[in-house]
């Protein structure tokens, strides 16, 4: 996209009218047999100017500013250019196209007053135009967060049901019928399995996490006199003399399979308490391990996907394709 190129020059009225001086610069510029050029009035206000030290010091101001203005500018260009592509229209100035509004450029009195020093003149450009590049920023990011949310929607919903969202997929009739638990003590998880480890997962699944849970404690079999005996606790027992896996045996509930891979429901304990002790006089509180965290990791570790923080809700069914619209 092509645009014309503009020269400024600025030229004494020696005494007489603005209009006079006008007329004699577009008779001396004049060119009939090779216009290529025309001629614009672009009026400024007088102005406060100052004494001749703060003229100078807002010389060497100006310079600056006016490449901060420049790459703020060709900043919004780029911007542009790269969000429309072909599509891309000439940028305009206040709704004006940039060519008209520069040959009848008209000084704004409300946002820049004439009457106020060359310096406050400035910076009220230099803020307006910062203001602008903050929310060029703004946008920038909020843009580019609209784009990541559209390309995650784009892979859940083409994606396998490793990936896609399962509010989409998984029928309420379905989902009536599985046993999924979410209490202080169980929780059902969703996990997706490529087929061809669907027979593997499916074999390992109980003792999966085998050294995680300690089952063990007292064994009264052969002291029941010392039943319920305070020796018999606390710092006394190892509960971890008899380890096992959280999966809650004959939890495994095949859900639904598409072409590529299966999804499944197990429900696992969330957590173990190891009960406090006393050392002496002192008692030693007890720790709660997080059972469900550290279960996910060793499904991970399989290369099973954990559909973590996953609950059914069919008000969101449709969704994800609602956002890929917006």
């Amino acid at each position: 996209m092509s645009h014309p190129h503009y020269l400024i020059t600025s030229i004494s009225n020696s005494g007489s009218a603005p209009e006079n001086s006008f007329r004699k610069l577009q008779n001396a510029a004049a060119c009939p047999s090779a216009p290529y050029g025309e001629m614009f009035k672009l009026e400024v206000p007088s102005l406060m100017v100052g004494t001749l030290d703060s003229l100078m010091n807002l010389s060497d101001d100006l310079g600056k500013t006016d490449s901060i203005i420049e790459s703020i500018v060709r900043k919004v260009e780029k911007s542009s250019m790269e969000l429309a592509g072909k599509k891309a229209t000439e940028l305009t100035v206040g709704g004006v196209p940039s060519t008209r509004y520069i040959q009848q450029f008209a000084w704004d009195y409300a946002k820049y007053p004439n009457r106020r020093p060359l310096k406050e003149l400035v910076s009220l450009i230099s803020s307006g135009v910062s203001a602008i590049d903050e929310e060029l920023k703004q946008l920038s990011n909020s843009y580019g967060d609209k784009q990541a949310a559209l390309q995650d929607a784009k892979r859940k919903k083409g994606g396998n049901l490793t990936t896609v969202d399962l509010n989409d997929v998984l029928e309420e009739k379905v989902v009536k019928n599985l046993k999924i638990f979410d209490t202080e003590y169980l929780k059902t998880v969703f996990v997706a399995v490529s087929k061809n480890q669907v027979e593997v997962f499916e074999n390992e699944i109980y003792v999966l996490g085998g050294e995680l849970v300690g089952y063990g404690g007292p064994d009264w079999s052969g002291m029941p006199h010392g039943l319920g005996q305070p020796q018999n606790f606390g710092s006394q027992v190892d509960r971890h003399q008899k380890k096992g896996s959280p999966v809650v045996p004959g939890s495994l509930e095949k859900v639904m399979e598409d072409n590529d891979s299966v999804l499944y429901t197990v429900t696992v304990l969330k957590g173990m308490y190891e009960a406090g002790y006393y050392e002496g006089e002192e008692f030693v509180a007890g720790t709660k391990i997080d059972l469900l965290e550290a279960f996910s990791k060793i499904l991970r570790e399989k290369r099973y996907s954990v559909r973590e923080n996953f609950t059914y809700d069919p008000s969101q069914q449709g969704k994800s394709a609602m956002k890929m619209e917006q």
